[in-house]
């Protein structure tokens, strides 16, 4: 109903295109992963041509970025939790399911290429990575950051404390399975 009155449509006439609450929330979140999966951190190299480690660091600040650019997009699919999850319905989100297996991809592409050490897990290193970020955004989102502390720099610094972290060897104690 808030959607209709605010697109001056009427309820039944959204609902003549999408047959539940569930599915509007559904068609929006996949348009915000689409949206995401093309975002970058606004460096001039394309990502397939830097080293494996600035291709992650540049994934993840483009992970930021995106929160910063479409915070009610970001909001739906990591912090509302009004809307159902997106890992419980992962069936209708195959590209979702594609796009986070790059990512864990490029962790591994860190790993062959000696930066991160070989034991450590690539969907381990890819949430200690993404949740550095998001922590940041979230805070930001919801205005909780102190005066004067800027959400930018900490976003930057909390992805390289998560990378030195990660280099460094340092023992994971995260369980590996699904999210």
């Amino acid at each position: 109903r808030k959607i209709a009155d605010r697109i001056e449509y009427s309820p039944a006439a959204i609902y003549s295109y999408f047959p539940s609450k569930d599915d509007i929330f559904f068609a929006l979140a996949e348009e915000g992963f689409r949206l995401l999966s093309r975002a970058d951190d606004g460096d001039t190299d394309r990502p397939d041509t830097m080293p494996p480690l600035d291709r992650i660091r540049s994934i993840f600040r483009g992970l930021y970025r995106f929160s910063c650019e479409h915070p009610q997009y970001f909001a739906l699919m990591f912090v509302d939790r009004s809307v159902p999850k997106v890992t419980q319905y992962y069936e209708r989100f195959a590209f979702v399911r594609d796009m986070k297996q790059q990512l864990i991809d490029q962790v591994q592409e860190c790993i062959e290429a000696g930066e991160f050490p070989a034991s450590l897990p690539p969907s381990v290193a890819f949430r200690v990575l993404s949740t550095s970020v998001l922590g940041i955004a979230m805070m930001r989102l919801s205005e909780r950051l102190g005066p004067g502390e800027n959400a930018d720099d900490l976003a930057f610094d909390a992805l390289e404390v998560a990378i030195a972290g990660l280099k460094s060897g340092v023992v994971l104690r995260t369980a590996t399975s699904p999210c």
